[in-house]
């Protein structure tokens, strides 16, 4: 059976069917046995049987139409809800990739970005003063994440510098103290 879901509706068109066939059978034998004058007789029946049969067809065909309009119908709203939910979750999507690109500029961008300048401007002091003296209170150091980890061992690196440089400078001026003493020294014994 290809239909089963209409398979009663057709049985019921089959005694129609039937009564076509019959009385149609029995004109055409009436022509055969006698003539056009015993079909012709047949051909008022014959006719009523095919406009209940056209009638019965009719109708079978109206519900069809009628089924076939109502599951269209409801495919398309099944079509146009999957539409729109479609349409909510690109949305989404495209609402949690706006915040994504948001905080990756606001928690990655802008820390590399102050470290990047602050990195840049110890090696700018380097190269002119000889000293590194940075203002660090802007530095994320909050070790949680790899930037602040970074941003506190900058930290430390900075503070060691600047133990160095004042070690150095201690000496340096220890060292000029000397010599300013042994030139006194040296004047003296000249």
């Amino acid at each position: 059976a290809l239909d089963t879901d209409n398979a009663a509706r057709y049985d019921a068109l089959t005694p129609v069917f039937d009564r076509y066939y019959d009385t149609g059978k029995r004109m055409a034998q009436s022509y055969i046995d006698e003539g056009p004058s015993g079909g012709n007789k047949l051909m008022e029946k014959f006719d009523a049987t095919a406009i209940a049969i056209n009638e019965e067809v009719d109708a079978f065909l109206s519900q069809e139409k009628a089924s076939m309009t109502e599951h269209l119908a409801s495919k398309a709203s099944e079509a146009n809800n999957a539409i729109t939910t479609l349409t909510i979750f690109a949305a989404l999507y495209a609402a949690l990739l706006a915040v994504l690109v948001i905080s990756n500029k606001v928690i990655l961008s802008q820390p590399l970005n102050s470290l990047a300048n602050m990195i840049k401007s110890m090696v700018e002091q380097q190269g002119s003063k000889g000293n590194v003296d940075i203002d660090t209170s802007r530095l994320v150091t909050d070790q949680s994440s790899e930037i602040g980890s970074i941003g506190h061992w900058i930290n430390e690196l900075l503070k060691n510098l600047k133990q160095q440089y004042q070690q150095t400078l201690e000496l340096s001026n220890e060292n000029l103290k000397i010599r300013k003493a042994l030139d006194i020294a040296n004047a003296n014994v000249m």
